[in-house]
């Protein structure tokens, strides 16, 4: 968050003369205005980023729901990998975005940061019921995919 202010006011501080006030307006309106479509486009620019140089499912942290003696851990674990890659190639764009942000910001016994919520709500102009349910729905794809294309089966309490 504090990146995307920070690149929003170098912005600004780079080439002041991009924006102009109305000359017969009273307050600050349109600058704000302005200045928060500036950090949206910030934003947008920082995730896409984020995503297409990071190997987000590589840093994960997997644990196995099978162990096993015979398979060297990491021949194991780049498995899983591989397969959960391939499940989240199956979403949406939009889908996947929403699903791993929201993981970037999970905490156990937390809820996710509002105002991580709010930006994911602007920025794909929906709500937070809608961003619950695309996560809800999200997860189940990536079940689903794990039970028709691997031996792992997901434990009962998850959901």
């Amino acid at each position: 968050m504090q990146t995307v202010i920070n690149n929003t006011f170098f912005k600004l501080y780079e080439n002041p003369l991009i924006f102009t006030f109305p000359h017969n307006v009273d307050n600050d309106k349109p600058f704000k205005a302005w200045l928060s479509v500036v950090a949206k486009n910030e934003l947008k620019r920082l995730l896409q980023e984020y995503y297409q140089t990071s190997d987000l499912p590589e840093t994960l942290n997997i644990e196995s729901a099978i162990v096993s003696e015979d398979i060297p851990s990491e021949i194991f674990e780049s498995v899983n990998i591989k397969v959960l890659n391939d499940a989240l190639n199956t979403l949406s764009t939009r889908d996947k975005h929403i699903l791993l942000t929201l993981y970037l910001y999970y905490e156990e016994g937390k809820n996710t940061p509002s105002n991580v919520v709010d930006l994911l709500c602007n920025m794909y102009e929906t709500t937070k019921v809608n961003i619950r349910k695309i996560r809800e729905r999200s997860e189940k794809k990536i079940i689903n995919y794990f039970e028709k294309n691997t031996q792992i089966k997901p434990l009962k309490n998850v959901k």
